[in-house]
């Protein structure tokens, strides 16, 4: 679940206008590694489009719009997300400057528990590469 969240951090996913900015990530080459307790550490090249979106979720329910809170140099984005299966909600909060990094502290909830747990927690290490080959 870890590398699927990271790739999907990766996606460019249409969100709506919250009124506060998500944080814009520069265009090209990004290692991305995540760290959980679940998963280990993982890491993949994600190449970043100027319009790819930082938030994303693993749910392939409905989804709310993110939930975007500035606190000085921090963003906090939560995401809900329903389906058959139940409620996922992710909480990150996201710090760097995203022209050559960035990290993302990551907390999953699951209602009911998904493959016996409550709750994933995941951090995201990001630092910019170079430009996509």
């Amino acid at each position: 679940m870890a590398l699927t969240f990271v790739m999907l951090i990766s996606a460019n996913l249409a969100l709506a206008d919250t009124g506060a900015p998500l944080p814009v990530r520069k265009a090209g080459l990004w290692k991305i590694t995540s760290i959980s307790a679940t998963h280990g550490m993982q890491s993949i090249d994600a190449c970043i489009g100027p319009e790819d979106s930082i938030a994303a979720t693993t749910s392939p329910g409905e989804c709310t719009a993110p939930e975007v809170q500035i606190a000085g140099d921090q963003t906090i984005v939560n995401v809900v997300c329903t389906s058959a299966e139940g409620r996922e909600k992710t909480s990150t909060l996201f710090t760097g400057d995203f022209s050559t990094w960035y990290r993302g502290i990551v907390k999953m909830s699951f209602d009911p528990p998904a493959a016996g747990r409550a709750n994933l927690g995941i951090t995201l290490d990001a630092k910019y590469v170079g430009s996509c080959r």
